[in-house]
This record gives C-alpha cells, structure tokens and sequence, in this order.
C-alpha cells in the first residue's frame, strides 16, 4: 500500500518536503544548503528551482534543439545583474553566436552529418566547461541527492516564457494543499507573502503550522558548524545513522514550533526561531554535552585496566570477540568484568553506565547534538 504525505512523526506516513527556490542565477548554493536540511529532517523531498532544472536541462542535451536551448541560455544571461556571471559566460555566448548560422544551416539541412555533430560536440563540450567553472562541486551535489532516491526534482520547461507563473502555481499549491511541508528560500517566502495579503492564495492554518514545522528545523541546521560546507553524502550518511533518533527531534520541533506565531515567510519568524534557539535548544544541548562526558568518563573507569592482568586480559579477549559477534558495548563490559571475577558493584557501575546512555538517547534533541557532533569533526 501506498505510504501517505502526511503527519510528522506517524511511522507509517511518510514526511514529505518541497523545497522552493526562486528563479534567478546559475547558483546551486541555496539549493543544496536547504536540500541538506530537508534531507535530513525529511523522508521524500521534492526540489523546485529554476537554477537545478535548467542545470539538469543542459546537462541532458542530446537533441537536434540545441539551437533552441542555447538561445534561452543566452537570453538567461543576458537579463542577469551579476556582471560577474555574465563575464564568465561571455566567450560562450559569443562563440555560439558566430557559429548559429552555420549551426542552423548544418542541422537543417544535413542533422545527422559528421559537421552537424562536430559543431553540436564542440558547443557541448564548451558548455559544459562552463558549467563547471560557473558551479564546480555544487552540480556533483545535486547529482548526488537526486540519485540518493529521497530528491525527485520539479522540472520546470526553461525554454518556456512562462516558467515564473509555472513556478508560483507550483508553489503556491505546495503552500495550501496540506499535502507536503513547504520550505521556502526568502524570495520565495516574500512571493508568497505579497500573495497571501493580495488575496491571491489562502492557506489553511494547518498548511502554516507544517510550514513552521519545517522552518525551523531547516534554520537550526543552518546554525550548526561547518554545515554549509557538508557534502550530501555526508547528510546521507547521518540520516541514516541517527534514523532511530529522528522521531523524538520531530516531536520537538511540532511541540516548540506551537510557540512562533509568525509564518516561516514573515520578518519576524527568524527572531521567534533564534528566540526558541536560546531558551530552549541551547540549553538542552548543555545538558547532553554534560551528561554525555560525565557518561565518557565513567566509561573509562569501567574500562580502566584491572589490577590483575590476566583479569584485564581476559575480559578484553571477550570484548574484542564480540566485535564480530555484534553484542552491545554495555553487555560486552559485563561479561568481560563477570569473566575477571570483579563484584557486584563494578556490574552496577556497567548498569547506571547503560542507563545513562539510554537516558541521553532519549532526550528528544539527542538528534540535533549529534548531527551538530558529526559535522564538528
């Protein structure tokens, strides 16, 4: 049976984000640095950005329209502000236009000629020099969350004069359907807030309590160290790592996000996300850091070599047989003090040390430490 888009938290439903990125530059910068929260906050995300499908699109020409999809890319670029931009692709444009009347002859009259597919060859293979110079490491990137099976991209036809309304609509649905949690970039969010006070959309007030419930997530990740510098792989592999912990993150974020009254595309919202950040998230992570170093400490007593060293020996020959035998560390320490012959007292310390950690897990932003953890190192 089909899973639902539905409630966060409910095991058997899956959450699903749509991340929105508002047309403008060739930057895949806030693409991936808001698909990096989604992704780790999200079970199913869909991408909608201009800058990623028109990526996607050039990285895909295989079509005698090449003529076509080099004229929108010119026109792109010749609209952009950012003379920066425009400089960098400046020598391509030029080449093309030298060549599109030879290109059109060619591919009309001879389309599958050994100049057609040497002229189509050489822009091909100048446009995507470009792109790598224009976007490096960020187009491996989006390859890569595209391929993880978690990011499904919302392809927009660039070649279209209407890919802005097709944009709005898209997500602007996205804003008021209940289906998905809508996370917005800031052009975005002012997009749809003149929408809303023009009467043009109407959400619900359940669509703006999913919007917050991603929002701040999203911007208490993008507080975390390093984290603008985290490749998707690495968001993928903590994803996975941290599954079990994912849950209890989600019911405190529904619980604190009850307390920001402003949506997630008003002014205000990032004063009531820094304002839960300091009274609530900021200590909690105190009191694991000090819980999780008083528990190291006392590991390290458990683990401190035994007077005896036969009895030292023997309880670390158990534990490190049970590396490939898949026993929990707490256990291993049991048996390995049991095997030495130590007291009752030392299984007691192994027993308040599993308790410990059990307690640590539980805490419902354990999750957040140790995505913070991850990417620290």
């Amino acid at each position: 049976m089909k899973k639902k888009l539905s409630s966060i938290g409910a095991s058997t439903e899956v959450l699903h984000i749509t991340v929105a990125v508002a047309p403008s530059k060739l930057d895949l910068t806030t693409d991936l640095n808001m698909l990096k929260a989604a992704m780790l906050y999200a079970d199913k995300v869909r991408l909608c950005s201009f800058s990623s499908s028109m990526l996607v699109w050039m990285q895909r020409l295989q079509s005698a329209d090449i003529v076509r999809v080099f004229d929108s890319f010119v026109r792109f670029y010749q609209s952009l502000n950012n003379q920066a931009l425009r400089a960098k692709v400046a020598p391509l444009i030029q080449q093309y236009k030298s060549i599109r009347p030879r290109l059109r002859y060619a591919l009309r009259q001879m389309g599958s000629s050994r100049e057609a597919r040497a002229i189509r060859e050489s822009l091909r293979a100048e446009l995507e020099r470009v792109i790598e110079e224009l976007i490096g490491e960020s187009a491996k990137g989006l390859n890569l969350a595209l391929d993880s099976g978690v990011v499904e991209l919302q392809f927009f036809d660039v070649k279209g004069r209407k890919v802005a309304e097709e944009y709005f609509s898209v997500v602007a649905d996205a804003v008021v359907s209940g289906i998905t949690y809508p996370l917005l970039d800031e052009p975005t969010g002012d997009l749809i807030s003149s929408a809303i006070a023009e009467g043009k959309i109407v959400p619900l007030g359940t669509s703006v309590d999913r919007a917050k419930q991603v929002g701040l997530p999203s911007s208490l990740f993008a507080r975390l160290p390093l984290f603008d510098k985290a490749s998707i792989d690495e968001v993928v592999d903590i994803r996975r790592e941290l599954h079990s912990s994912l849950a209890r993150f989600r019911s405190a974020m529904i619980r604190f996000s009850q307390e920001i009254e402003s949506a997630p595309w008003s002014r205000d919202f990032p004063l009531e996300v820094e304002r839960i950040y300091y009274e609530y998230v900021e200590p909690a992570i105190l009191e694991i850091e000090e819980a999780c170093k008083s528990n190291r400490m006392l590991l390290e007593l458990i683990t401190k070599p035994i007077e005896t060293p036969d009895i030292w020996l023997a309880g670390l020959g158990l534990l490190l047989d049970a590396q490939y035998g898949g026993g929990s560390l707490p256990d291993l320490l049991g048996k390995a003090l049991m095997a030495g012959g130590v007291t009752s007292s030392a299984i007691k310390v192994v027993k308040e040390w599993r308790e410990r950690n059990e307690e640590v897990r539980k805490n419902q932003l354990y999750f957040y430490y140790k995505v913070r953890e991850s990417l620290s190192h």
